[in-house]
């Protein structure tokens, strides 16, 4: 074997032997890629739901009140993609009130009132102190 063959083949082993204890500390951290996966998900979802919160606050803004539902919302930054979570599923709305609503993604699991949801809420500020 040519010596420069042996040299490449000697670099891609380290290579592979550097990517290896890399992947071997990434899975004992307690993240491994698939809670990397997960994080970003949910990193991607409170910002899917702050850009829709933003909306919604801009339509108050502009109305007074919030809508109804969000296909009221006149927003051309919206799209529809943003009306659903990181998983697929549609983003649920309440509208409580003129000055108040939930927004909620189920989560990973798929399922309204578990742990994994992620909510935006707006109240009154008389109905936060309370």
């Amino acid at each position: 074997m040519k010596k420069s063959t042996r040299n490449t083949l000697l670099a891609a082993l380290a290579i592979l032997v550097g990517l290896g204890g890399a992947i071997a500390a990434i899975e004992t951290s307690g993240h491994g890629f698939t809670g990397v996966a997960r994080d970003r998900a949910e990193d991607a979802n409170a910002m899917r739901l702050e850009t829709v919160g933003m909306a919604l606050t801009a339509h108050y803004l502009r109305e007074g009140r919030y809508p109804e539902a969000l296909t009221d919302l006149a927003e051309p930054a919206l799209r529809p993609a943003d009306l659903v979570d990181s998983w697929g599923n549609a983003l649920r709305y309440v509208h409580l009130g003129p000055r108040s609503f939930d927004l909620c993604s189920a989560g990973a699991d798929g399922a309204f009132g578990t742990a994994d949801d992620l909510c935006e809420n707006r109240r009154p500020a008389s109905a936060r102190s309370r």
